[in-house]
């Protein structure tokens, strides 16, 4: 294993936070030791922690750990860490018995995850445990991106079409000067099927060449887009790494960005602009990497790298995007994007 995925024992002293926590006033960050490969889970903790309308959500379920033994309960643990992060206490005891709920939960202890299975799981334990059936929905809510699937034939236009839901958006990296606009906008189009296995029509009554794609139906609170940072190479027998290039901004407006074509007609244009908040960063390869969070408080970007905490600028964040595919192995580049949406 790289030297970078180091093993972090910590006790409680505040030491060990950096001088930049003791200087803020508010709450809501703080390291995060590293106990055998825990910092793809650290980080998507800390893009939690920074999402208060989570916590308040799971604040109103008064039913935790009736059905579901707390060592086991995931919504549980994550409250009552988010709580001692919340009121700056030691989070050592907390956070070790979440990565230990996580464990039981089939999210392996001392393995090397992918950030962006690892939301989802979150998401689905959290929604699945929370015992409340309304509660669970609302939180499923805050993340939920409404769409309609569709398949249109070619030759006669017959549209089938259902509605479907997905947690985040899963951005291809096109062209050297690719940018976040550009990937939004490109997992809208539809895109054609023909070839040697075309869909079946079932107005034709046979298989004919179409085109499929997805309309959007309505928007998150919490927008999460995720960045294709991974290949298969088949010679190599192994997933590769892609580090090039992908612009993003702290401000998205997807009202911009999306043609008519790409929304359904019910369609709502409001509320369509959104503050990044959170950033998802993976250095190495694939199969053996590093994970950091960049989170934006007060005003203010916070690096969160495990144990270490410090404030930085936006161009420390920005630089994250990418660069050329032959670029240094252990480069950072951002994997996953969180926005808030503006409601003012």
């Amino acid at each position: 294993m790289l030297k970078f995925l180091y093993r972090w024992i910590f006790s409680s002293s505040s030491t060990h936070l950096t001088m930049d926590y003791h200087t803020m006033s508010i709450s809501g960050i703080i390291g995060l030791p590293n106990y055998g490969l825990s910092c793809c889970v650290n980080s998507l903790l800390q893009s939690f922690f920074a999402t208060p309308e989570l916590t308040s959500l799971l604040n109103k379920c008064v039913e935790f750990g009736k059905k579901i033994p707390e060592d086991r309960n995931v919504p549980l643990n994550l409250l009552k860490l988010t709580e001692d992060v919340q009121n700056c206490r030691s989070v050592h005891s907390a956070h070790r018995k979440l990565l230990q709920c996580l464990d039981k939960n089939r999210i392996t202890h001392s393995v090397q995850h992918d950030a962006g299975e690892i939301f989802l799981s979150f998401l689905h334990l959290i929604h699945k445990q929370t015992e409340s059936p309304e509660l669970a929905e609302e939180i499923l809510q805050l993340y939920k991106i409404t769409v309609l699937d569709y398949l249109q034939c070619n030759v006669c236009q017959n549209i089938s079409q259902s509605n479907s839901f997905l947690l985040t958006l899963l951005l291809d990296i096109q062209g050297p000067s690719a940018t976040l606009e550009k990937s939004i906008k490109l997992f809208f189009d539809p895109q054609e099927i023909s070839g040697r296995s075309p869909p079946f029509c079932d107005f034709c009554k046979e298989k004919r060449p179409g085109k499929k794609g997805l309309k959007l139906l309505s928007l998150p609170k919490i927008l999460c887009l995720q960045i294709k940072r991974a290949y298969f190479e088949r010679h190599r027998g192994l997933p590769i790494k892609l580090n090039s290039e992908l612009e993003f901004s702290e401000m998205l407006d997807l009202q911009q960005i999306l043609h008519v074509d790409h929304l359904a007609e019910s369609f709502q244009k409001e509320n369509c602009k959104y503050g990044l908040y959170a950033v998802i960063v993976h250095s190495g390869s694939p199969i053996c990497g590093h994970y950091i969070a960049y989170i934006k408080l007060d005003n203010a970007w916070y690096c969160a790298n495990d144990s270490s905490v410090y404030k930085v600028p936006w161009n420390e964040v920005a630089k994250t995007s990418g660069c050329s595919p032959k670029s240094c192995y252990a480069l950072e580049t951002a994997y996953m994007l969180l926005y808030r949406r503006s409601d003012t």
